[in-house]
Order: C-alpha cells, then sequence, then structure tokens
C-alpha cells in the first residue's frame, strides 16, 4: 500500500472532487448576498427563490432629516481663499 492510498483511507486530506464541490457552494453562497451576484447567478441559469432577494426598507422621515451629508474634501470656503477668489474674478 502506497502513501497516498494510506492518507486517503484515513480520511484526513480532502478529494479534488470534494474540494471543488465546497468552493462552488462557497462561491455561490458569496454571490446570493449581494444584488449584482443574484443577477449573475440569473444570467448564469440558476434559479433563486424570491426568499433570497434582499428587501429594501425606506429609511424613516426622522432618519432623513437628522443626517446631513458633509462637506465633500476641500471644499471649506476658507481653505484656499486667495484661490478661490483669484477663480472667482477669472470666471
Amino acid at each position: 500500500m502506497d502513501v497516498d492510498t494510506e492518507i486517503n483511507e484515513l480520511g484526513i486530506s480532502n478529494t479534488v472532487d470534494e474540494i471543488h464541490g465546497a468552493h462552488r457552494i462557497g462561491q455561490f453562497e458569496r454571490l446570493k448576498t449581494s444584488h449584482t451576484g443574484r443577477e449573475t447567478l440569473k444570467r448564469l441559469g440558476y434559479h433563486l427563490h424570491d426568499t433570497m432577494h434582499a428587501t429594501t426598507h425606506e429609511i424613516p422621515d426622522w432618519i432623513s432629516r437628522a443626517l446631513k451629508a458633509p462637506i465633500p474634501k476641500n471644499m471649506n470656503p476658507t481653505l484656499h481663499y486667495g484661490r478661490r477668489l483669484d477663480r472667482c474674478l477669472n470666471i
């Protein structure tokens, strides 16, 4: 009996088919978690249950009113005041 046969009998290593199957299942599960992944699976012919689709919820009004987007980077009116003034005068 050779070493490969002994290792296979012990069951401590996976066959190529087992590794391939586990990788395929892992990729399928990962793709199911995003909208783009679900669309990709659908285009490949996989039929997904409606329960797998992520549901969207409206943001409550009180949260929408409370959240304000921060000023984008380098948009502070006091930053580079001279450069901004020159730009305004040259327009």
